[in-house]
């Protein structure tokens, strides 16, 4: 009924809006009931007439609903997934509050006379703090820094995610912790993700089902990222019970996607992922209808708008607007693959177009990293689009700043400052009025561990041009990332930092200093350049510099930083002389 008054409610004639209560009420609504209101397009099978006329109202002002606040909401719904579920469903334990010293992360329970469908694992609650909303899985690494996997998220309105894709502030994020996870570091973990360590926190018990590797005999002798388990059958994997299992320490917890699969393996999964596994991807009706929706609701999605400035791209319009922008994201998040390569067609159509109205636009810009991370995750189909995703985005940076591209591969950078395309101009790619400089340091984080050797021409260029970078906002910002990932060229970066630290007077905005604390807080990068410690202190303690430093409004923390946890006890008595 919400659904029906909301499509009535934007209908309404001119000189007779909605009331803002009702608009609020509907938003409330859905936010909040998302799993009830899912569960009532399921029953709305019975009866074809309504399930028709709603779906067909939905379609035909699809794109006008996705500029909507209220409408975005109904259109994203519709785009995801089906992957909510009641924790009843799942066979968890109701929550038990724990104290940190109650809590064995990565506590397993396993009964090896009933085998693989014994097992059980203990489940942490930590609420999403607000600095992390928005802050999709993969960005977040929660495996390599927190030693945690997800399991499902639980919103405020009490709606449970197990395709947990992109956090919310104030949801709740039930995580695994690594089998055998030292205790001090995971309370150390727990305490860095929430910004404080709480005296209990919300544990559950999970039962996990199995399946049979065997039972698809293709899946044999190849990894999880082959099979597309995640993708083909949305159903994440929590574990694998290898044939011979014998204890706890035979079965291999959160599996990574290079994990191969053999002969007797059992995958274990949440309970309600089973029938998945056992019906295949795209056989059970549910799936069917849904799909079929979609690829419908992304036609309509990817069409041409007319205007009296000619044609414009609907999707490209949607991931500029700020509402629409989300609705684009759903879809290329929860869409099949192959739907998902339509859309991002359709934004990668034109170049030129991409560049300047989703690249630089605020809204855009996160599309855009979803679009790199779904290539990321090889999900687009044909796989080769995942790669030509990145590659189409390299070349306009490339371009932008200087470098030339032959066959595929980068060739040598052009010489003399960067273009006034990527640095300086209004509008250009590092614009501190714009997003878009989030644009290259996505690329470069992708392609080091995907193509090191594609952006070598690149990071150089930027290398050679520390002096004009280090400079700006936005310019220190790419510099750090070149510090990060630019092994080659960090030396080139860390001798103009070495320098700018003389420079007298001290402007009012100096950026040296974002940089200087880059190298304190990863020492791996300072301990990394032949003598990195001794000549930072050094160039500290050359002349009048650290007074200089200190007296400064941001240098003071750089300063303070270097005493606090740079310098041993014997260079902090030298710096406070």
């Amino acid at each position: 009924s919400a659904l029906a008054a909301l499509l009535a409610s934007t209908e309404a004639p001119k000189g007779a809006p909605a009331k803002a209560s009702d608009k609020v009420k509907a938003i409330h609504v859905l936010e909040g009931k998302q799993a009830s209101i899912r569960a009532a397009f399921g029953k709305l099978r019975e009866d074809t007439e309504a399930t028709s006329q709603i779906r067909k109202e939905t379609l035909d002002r699809a794109y006008e609903l996705s500029r909507t606040e209220s409408g975005c909401l109904v259109i994203r719904l519709l785009l995801a997934s089906q992957g909510t579920c009641t924790w009843e469903e799942l066979q968890a334990s109701p929550p038990t509050d724990m104290t940190a010293d109650q809590i064995f992360p990565g506590e397993t329970y396993y009964t090896p006379a009933v085998g693989a469908d014994s097992v059980s694992m203990q489940i942490v609650c930590l609420e999403v703090p607000q600095r992390l909303d928005g802050t999709s899985v993969y960005e977040l690494r929660l495996r390599e820094r927190y030693h945690c996997s997800a399991v499902a998220l639980e919103t405020a309105g009490g709606a449970l995610d197990v395709r947990v894709q992109r956090l919310s502030a104030g949801a709740r994020l039930w995580v695994g912790f690594e089998f055998n996870t030292n205790q001090r570091v995971a309370m150390a973990s727990i305490k860095e993700f929430l910004g404080s360590s709480p005296e209990t926190l919300p544990v559950r018990q999970l039962a996990l089902g199995s399946y049979l590797v065997d039972e698809r005999p293709q899946w044999l002798g190849r990894n999880l990222m082959q099979n597309k388990i995640r993708n083909d059958y949305e159903v994440s994997v929590l574990g694998i019970y290898p044939a011979k299992t014998a204890s706890l320490n035979d079965i291999v917890w959160f599996p990574k996607p290079d994990q191969l699969l053999n002969s007797g393996d059992r995958l274990l999964v949440l309970h309600n992922d089973v029938p998945r596994l056992t019906d295949g991807p795209g056989d059970s009706k549910d799936t069917a209808e849904h799909t079929e929706f979609v690829r419908s609701l992304i036609r309509a999605l990817c069409g041409s708008e007319t205007t009296s400035a000619g044609k414009l791209s609907r999707i490209v319009e949607l991931a500029k607007d700020r509402h629409g922008c989300h609705v684009v994201q759903e879809a290329l998040r929860s869409a099949p693959p192959q739907l998902k390569t339509q859309v991002v067609n359709g934004l990668f159509e034109k170049s030129e177009v991409l560049l300047h109205d989703v690249i630089k636009s605020q809204h855009g810009i996160h599309v855009v990293r979803e679009c790199l991370l779904q290539a990321f995750n090889l999900s687009f189909e044909p796989v080769a689009v995942c790669q030509q995703v990145a590659e189409n985005l390299l070349r306009i940076v490339e371009r932008e700043a200087g470098v030339t591209t032959e066959g595929g591969g980068s060739a040598a950078p052009l010489r003399g400052p960067l273009p006034a395309s990527l640095l300086g101009a209004s509008g250009a790619l590092l614009d501190k009025k714009k997003f878009s400089y989030r644009l290259v340091l996505w690329l470069i984080e992708y392609f080091s561990s995907q193509a090191p050797d594609r952006i070598e021409a690149l990071l150089g260029r930027f290398a050679d041009n520390t002096e004009q970078l280090i400079g700006d906002n936005n310019g220190s910002i790419l510099l750090s990332s070149v510090l990060e990932f630019g092994v080659a060229q960090r030396e080139q970066v860390f001798a103009v930092i070495l320098g700018r630290i003389d420079t007298n007077p001290i402007p009012k905005h100096w950026y040296p200093s974002f940089l200087i604390d880059k190298l304190i807080i990863d020492r791996n990068i300072l301990d990394s350049l032949c003598d990195g410690k001794p000549r930072l202190l050094q160039a500290m303690l050359r002349g009048d510099n650290l007074q200089r430093i200190q007296a400064h409004r941001s240098g003071s923390y750089t300063a303070r930083r270097v005493y606090e946890d740079l310098a041993n006890d014997e260079e902090r008595a030298v710096l406070l002389r």
